[in-house]
This record gives C-alpha cells, structure tokens and sequence, in this order.
C-alpha cells in the first residue's frame, strides 16, 4: 500500500524552497543585535532605479550598516513582490556576504536605471522669477504624474529645491516639512489660494487707481477749457 502523505509535507517544490533558506548558515543564524526593532523600509515594486532604492536602505539601516548580515537578513523586507519572486529564486545558501547580494539585485533590476531619465526630468523644474504659484505647481504636478513609482520623500523635497529663495511656501516647508502628499497639496493650495486673493485685490486697487486719474485728468481738461 502507498504510504499517504502527511498532513505537513510539503506539496510541491515551491513549498519546499520558501523552506530553505537563501543565506549560508553564518548569516542564517546570526543573532540580532540586542533591543532592536526594525525599521519601516520603503518598498521596491521593481520599476525604479536600484542603486536608489539600495541608497534608502542603507539610510534606514545606518545604524547597523556595519552589521552585514543583519543587512542581509533584513533586505528582503524591502522588496515588494517583484523582487521578492526574484529574490526567492535564488539558489539554496548562495548569499554569503551583503556584497553579494547587492551585486545580485543590481545586476537583475539594472535595466531600471534607464528610469533615471524619466526621475531627472521633475528634479530640473525650477519655479521662474515671474511665475505663479499656480503655473509652478501644475507644471510640476503633470510631470510627476507620468512617472510611475517616485517616491514621496523624494517628490517633497524636490517641490521645495525648485522654489524660489523667498517664496513663502518654501519658507513654511522649511519650517514645518510635510511628510505625506496631501499634507504637502493642502499646503500649496492654501498658498495659491492667499496669491490669487492678492492678486485680485491689486488688481481691484489698479482700476480704482486709473479711474481716479481719469476723473482727475477729466476735471482738470474742464478746468483749462474754462
């Protein structure tokens, strides 16, 4: 009689592989340091640059940066789905040194770098002299709505690099930065919102002004016919 299967075994190679571990036993067994926590990473979706993405994670982790398998147990923790199907194809005990698995994702998400063309296009947008808020903030906003997967930090940061030295908005990111978009949209509303009233009310103040010259002009032509 066939021996039945039991209820634990693993049904298919699949199964078998997310049981095996992708590290040698030096990294596998290594112990966390004491009191840690880990930190909330930024998620690798598989369509930006990787060097970027391995640039934030190295920020995150720059307390145990020298901690090398502590960065290699933890990496897998950034990686959206994309890189974790790739990540968990990698041979069984194949990763023996956090070199080595940098040089492994680089080297399979490289054809990413192109993006970089696309990333570089919103971070050359500057505010001019005689812009509007408005004009800057559309501008803005329709060119980073064409990239796919930027991240916020990064669209933040760039938003206030292209202010002008002075623009009020820029002073009030200064002091107090938004860390979520719609903190960051709120904001820069509120200020085209306080521009265009200033806008209107020196426009209003023109006409009045040119209406007084009018009748000033008119009132003295009478005065000189007379």
């Amino acid at each position: 009689m066939p021996v039945p299967r039991l209820a634990y075994e693993p049904a298919n190679k699949a199964l078998v592989r997310l049981q095996s571990s992708l590290f040698v036993p030096a990294i596998e067994n290594a112990l966390l340091p004491l009191f840690f926590h880990q930190p909330k990473f930024t998620t690798y979706e598989g369509k930006l640059d990787p060097y970027m993405h391995l640039s934030h994670f190295r920020q995150v982790m720059a307390i145990y940066r020298r901690d090398k398998a502590l960065m290699c147990i933890l990496f897998p923790s950034s990686l959206g789905d994309l890189g974790l199907t790739w990540f968990e194809r990698l041979p069984k005990g194949s990763i023996a040194s956090w070199a080595q698995l940098v040089v492994a994702f680089v080297t399979r998400f490289k054809k990413n770098t192109e993006t970089l063309v696309e990333i570089n296009q919103p971070l050359s947008i500057d505010m001019g002299e005689k812009e509007t808020q408005k004009s800057y903030n559309n501008w803005h906003w329709e060119t980073f709505n064409q990239i796919g997967d930027f991240p916020t930090n990064l669209a933040i940061t760039q938003y206030k690099r292209g202010l002008l030295a002075g623009n009020k908005l820029r002073d009030s990111m200064t002091m107090m930065p938004p860390f979520r978009m719609e903190a960051l949209m709120e904001r820069v509303h509120q200020h085209i919102r306080v521009d265009e009233d200033g806008a209107c009310a020196k426009a209003k103040s023109s006409i009045i002004a040119m209406s007084d010259k009018k009748s000033a002009a008119k009132v003295n032509t009478i005065g000189q016919e007379e």
